[in-house]
């Protein structure tokens, strides 16, 4: 832990001893005015001098973080203001306290407590200082047992830090934070649990990420207006799911027709002759309509079944005498006052349609009669659509309304929440849980419901729950525990599949064998040769080495079109399926002699486009490309609109592919400015890292940024900067390695373990949305073991990952347990 480390035992400040004054003052000669010297920064606090020597055992880190919520949180947080009243972090102060992570201490969160300024922590600072007995301003709230108590925890989580772990004891899997459903993982969950083609994720808030994955529950937030588009998109897929079916298939019978309008009276009856039983008797002008209805956009037909005669038949013997040429019976279709077709009826029954496109709204649909002393009798008429909406799978409701709604009503209702609340919240519901539903359901029938509306209303409920909308682990103890089986169940399919447990994976669950160590890794292949982990690159993978940040980087646009980023993702996506479907050595990523091109990407990286259509595998031999460090994804990610950024690629690489990121810049650095005419940027930056206070964070980050220094903002390779002067690519790595450019970096990379574990470490933090500072260090350190034992295999380390305690196990915070 940086900074932790200033555990003098200082006594209490004294009265100062006044420096002696010279009896007889020496003459200063006078001196030429000379820059004033930019301060060195503050250096680290040293090793803990002065703490005690201890012969216990070293604490662990969950023993730390109990000390620290019994003795040191409430010190900071207390009911005056405690170190809050002045740091809070919009104090503005140097140093701040983040009240959210007070009192969640651990031995490896330690750096995430307090805001870092130089290797200075407050809390460390203040021991280290003896600011203690001066805090607050003014006041004196701290007593000798105050400041004991800060000192005695501040030098043992020192020892813990100084003292190398022995990884010989069972693994920390830690307390993951509950994860809400991403927009991506939303999507897909609706679309498996109601076979529907929509995504109305999309129209959710954006994603926060956190160490570049959106899977942390950290800063997972939810407003007010995710609770609005979850409720619309509940409704919506519930309606679309239960549409019988999503179309208009109205019949309107003889007997069933709402208006008919004679001279603005209704007069039109059923006829009872023995020849015309069941046909609706119109005479002279009238209209029959289906009465107002809300027509979805899209195209209709209509139909109507009828005939004309020139006289009437209330006589039985007589028959119909049928319309002539000369004495036509005419009938009218149309929707709402607009005419849409009129037919010459005959004199026996006959069927006649026409369509007609409606826009969204309410409108009624009319069949009448126009000729005058003339009789039409109708059958019936139907309305069908919309014609070219999205057809409607029966099966889907079939898939929810389980059971006889009708004849079994609340019963039924109550079997059809069970079977839909299972799928839902990816376990079964209980008792208590199915009561509340049904209570639902019975209010809004009292209230005037249909049963029908009623359940409509509790499905909804069921995807409005948390238990739909994050993956909620209830917590049995502080100690470390297996999740449950179905908890596991749903940790597997949204690592792999960004999705819920399928049929299989469920039923495992069900009965508790998922948590058979044989049935567990059985799954675990199941689901990585299965079609849908594909989704683990297009996420995974995209978010760790930016194929989605390019979509959305400055250059695209007037330098880069959409479709030139789009295959600057597809062409990582590629690469890195590749080595995980081929299980080949994963460093390959770093110097793959080989990529995936279309013909715009070849052009653009000056390959030669010869044969090539679609993305296509090429060989990169004897080019000035080379794996991942020369793909244009990260290259044109980390640029300015200008240029190539020397400094945003450099801590790229720090950050994604070491794990080792530079601390943010301090407060009186100045802006890096632009070069002088006839200097290049890195003569610039030299002079930039002359200054005390970045040379450490420049002297790694730099040298990263020059080896790229060759591939402008839009990844082109090239031999001359925008000014036309010579590039410089060599650099030398603060451990003293030397390069001479991005391809000789590249082979410093594969072989630096550093990348084992990081590699470890992002697979970690986006399967369980960990902090990666939260991560048991021997936990990864055993993971990256495992990949290099394992020929450095991509898709061995997703099976020891997701077999292993770190995945099958968790830990409640302190304020969780029971």
């Amino acid at each position: 832990m940086t900074g932790v480390v200033g555990c003098l035992d200082a006594p209490p400040p004294s009265t100062p001893t006044p420096t002696p004054t010279p009896s007889t003052p020496t003459p200063t000669p006078p001196t030429t005015p000379t820059p004033t010297p930019v301060p060195p920064p503050s250096p680290p606090l040293g090793p803990p001098t002065g703490c005690p020597q201890a012969s216990d055992p070293i604490p662990s880190a969950a023993a730390l973080e109990q000390r620290f919520a019994d003795e040191i949180a409430p010190l900071l947080l207390r009911d005056d203001g405690g170190c809050l009243h002045c740091h809070a972090p919009s104090s503005g102060r140097r140093f701040v306290i983040r009240a959210d992570l007070a009192s969640t201490f651990t031995r490896t969160w330690a750096d995430g407590l307090w805001a870092l300024e130089g290797d200075d922590t407050v809390l460390g600072r203040l021991v280290h200082d003896d600011e203690l007995r001066r805090m607050p301003q003014g006041g004196a709230w701290w007593s000798d047992a105050d400041i004991n108590a800060v000192r005695a925890f501040v030098c043992e989580v020192a020892r813990a830090e100084e003292t190398p772990r022995v990884c010989d004891g069972e693994l920390d899997p830690g307390a993951p934070v509950i994860a809400r459903l991403t927009r991506d993982e939303y999507n897909r969950t609706i679309r498996d649990l109601l076979k529907t083609t929509s995504s109305p994720a999309d129209a959710f808030p954006p994603d926060e990420r956190a160490f570049g994955f959106d899977t942390s529950g950290a800063v997972q937030t939810t407003t007010l207006l995710h609770v609005e588009r979850w409720f619309d998109a509940a409704r919506a897929v519930i309606d679309e799911a239960l549409a019988v079916p999503r179309r208009y298939d109205l019949r309107i019978e003889a007997e069933q027709v709402q208006v008919v309008s004679y001279f603005g009276a209704n007069t039109g009856h059923p006829v009872d002759d023995p020849g015309y039983q069941g046909l609706m008797y119109i005479y002279d002008p009238a209209w029959v309509s289906s009465g107002t209805l809300p027509f979805e956009a899209g195209r209709y037909r209509i139909t109507a079944r009828a005939m004309g005669c020139l006289d009437d038949h209330w006589d039985p013997e007589r028959r119909c005498q049928a319309p002539t040429e000369q004495s036509p019976v005419v009938m009218r279709i149309a929707a709402g006052t607009e005419p849409l077709q009129d037919f010459s009826l005959t004199g026996e029954l006959q069927t006649y349609a026409t369509e007609v496109t409606l826009v969204d709204g309410a409108t009624d649909i009319r069949v009448g009669l126009l000729t005058s002393l003339r009789f039409m009798y109708l059958d019936s008429f139907l309305v069908e659509g919309p014609l070219d909406g999205p057809a409607v799978d029966p099966a889907v409701r079939d898939g929810i309304v389980v059971c006889d709604l009708e004849a079994e009503g609340i019963e039924c209702a109550r079997t059809i929440f069970a079977h839909f609340g299972r799928k839902a919240w990816r376990r079964p519901l209980g008792d208590d849980e199915l009561d509340r539903l049904e209570v639902l359901v019975v209010d809004n029938v009292t209230d005037g419901a249909s049963l029908e509306e009623a359940v409509k209303l509790g499905l909804v409920a069921v995807l409005l729950s948390p238990h739909f909308l994050y993956r909620v682990e209830l917590d049995t103890g502080a100690d470390a525990h297996p999740v449950t089986p179905h908890e596991l169940a749903a940790r597997l399919s949204y690592f792999l599949w960004r999705t819920m447990p399928d049929d299989e994976l469920a039923a495992l669950a069900d009965d508790g064998s998922l948590q058979e160590a044989d049935v567990l890794a059985a799954q675990v292949e199941r689901m990585l040769v299965d079609v849908r982990a594909q989704t683990f690159v297009e996420s995974m993978a995209m978010q760790w080495l930016a194929g989605d940040d390019v979509l959305t980087a400055r250059p695209v646009g007037p330098r880069i079109s959409p479709e030139l980023a789009q295959s600057m993702r597809t062409e990582l996506a590629l690469v890195f399926t590749e080595l995980i479907e081929s299980e080949a050595d994963f460093r390959t990523l770093l110097d793959a002699d080989f990529t995936y091109v279309d013909e715009a990407l070849a052009v653009h990286y000056g390959l030669p486009p010869d044969g090539i259509a679609g993305p296509s595998r090429i060989s990169l031999a004897g080019s000035n490309r080379l794996g991942l460090l020369t793909m244009g994804a990260p290259l044109v990610t980390n640029a300015s609109e200008n240029r190539g950024s020397i400094i945003l690629r450099g801590k790229w690489v720090l950050e994604r592919l070491l794990c080792e990121p530079p601390a943010g810049p301090p407060g009186d650095v100045p802006v890096l400015s632009e070069p002088e005419p006839g200097q290049t940027i890195r003569q610039a930056l030299e002079a930039h890292r002359a200054h005390p206070a970045c040379a450490g964070c420049h002297a790694k980050m730099d040298p990263i940024g020059f080896a790229l220094e060759h591939y402008d903002q839009t990844g082109r390779y090239r031999d001359v900067d925008e000014h036309g002067l010579a590039i410089d690519s060599s650099g030398t790595l603060p451990d003293g390695s030397s390069f001479g450019d991005a391809l000789e970096l590249a082979a410093l990379l594969r072989d630096d373990p550093a990348f084992d574990v990081c590699v470890a470490r992002h697979l970690v933090a986006y399967g369980l949305g960990h902090d990666p500072d939260q991560l048991d260090v021997c936990g990864v350190e055993a993971l990256a073991e495992g990949l290099r034992a394992g020929n450095y295999s991509f898709r061995s380390l997703i099976r020891s990952f997701s077999t292993s305690r770190l995945f099958t196990h968790r830990r409640a915070r302190p304020e969780q347990a029971p």
